[in-house]
């Protein structure tokens, strides 16, 4: 189960980017020359120290723990990649770590945690800039059950589900000669 800290953070750096973004788009971003609205500068700090939060209390440590003991940290990191919210700079660190999992061997609780992230993530209609990593992940750890989960959703009735499902499918089965057999 995912970190709910963790989750809390991400969460608190989505809002306060939107809040911030929002602030901007109101209009009139400038008091006089060089001196920003008063609300614009509340958002923006607040943004800065939820992003600050986020990287000093999680993501700092837990890409040192990984750098130091990457089998032990294996856990930590899935939890990370569990959650999505779409925090800003967060789809760069996840790109990171999901290039550094395929190097390392999971166990079977780590894949099936890994499987349905990759499942979730299919499912959901929202673009991540980390889904042609995980494209790339499950080269190493899809199964024919996990294949046929993605042929199921490559039917859906939602194009970015069905997209998103035929380009992890074509990815795996042109890169694994195993599992290449046509549905």
């Amino acid at each position: 189960m995912p970190d709910q800290r963790l989750r809390q953070l991400l969460q608190e750096v989505y809002d306060t980017h939107l809040a911030f973004h929002k602030e901007i788009a109101k209009g009139q971003r400038w008091v006089e020359t060089g001196k920003e609205r008063v609300e614009i500068v509340v958002a923006r700090d607040r943004f800065n120290e939820a992003l600050h939060h986020l990287f000093v209390a999680k993501l700092s440590p837990l890409r040192n723990s990984f750098l130091n003991d990457a089998r032990g940290s294996i856990d930590s990191v899935i939890d990370f990649l569990e959650i999505d919210i779409p925090a800003f700079r967060c789809g760069y660190e996840k790109e990171w770590y999901l290039s550094k999992l395929k190097s390392l061997s999971l166990n079977k609780h780590q894949q099936e945690r890994v499987k349905t992230a990759a499942l979730e993530l299919v499912s959901t209609t929202r673009y991540r800039r980390e889904f042609r990593d995980w494209c790339r992940l499950m080269i190493v750890h899809a199964d024919p059950m996990f294949l046929a989960k993605l042929q199921d959703l490559s039917t859906c009735e939602k194009h970015w589900v069905q997209q998103k499902a035929i380009r992890m499918l074509e990815t795996i089965t042109n890169n694994r000669r195993d599992l290449s057999h046509p549905f």
